[in-house]
């Protein structure tokens, strides 16, 4: 998956404003048009992010209005390693899609990894983060 810069700051500002609990989103798009969607996260807990049932609803029949997909969905580790959480495996529900933890135990400089689910577990999948496009 190709990352656009201006959409991994955007993605990055928005979990690094939800600190000191988890932040959560999702990368969504068509072809090579990736955009992020920031989510509420309702959880109480720094560790953990859960969004509503209706929120999730919502956005998966405006993704069928516009012929888009869910590529990735997005967390934030505070505190922890970009590694996906025994929550996270258990947790997850979207296995056409991708896994994207960003750890910002530094947020200065966040470190991401992406994953995809096979059977219980998840493999690391590569991603890259494009250049800033020059106007």
């Amino acid at each position: 998956m190709k990352i656009p810069y201006e959409v991994w700051e955007c993605m990055v500002s928005h979990l690094a404003g939800e600190l000191p609990g988890e932040g959560c989103g999702v990368l969504v798009g068509q072809g090579s048009t990736i955009r992020y969607h920031a989510l509420k996260n309702l959880s109480g807990d720094e560790a953990h992010f859960r969004v509503s049932p209706q929120e999730w609803v919502s956005l998966l029949h405006a993704l069928e209005r516009a012929n888009e997909r869910l590529l990735a969905v997005v967390h934030s580790h505070p505190s922890s390693p970009p590694e996906p959480s025994r929550e996270d495996r258990e947790g997850f529900l979207y296995p056409d899609a991708c896994l994207l933890i960003v750890s910002l135990t530094n947020p200065a400089m966040p470190e991401a990894r992406m994953y995809t689910k096979k059977g219980p577990s998840f493999e690391k999948r590569p991603f890259e983060i494009l250049p800033p496009e020059l106007i």
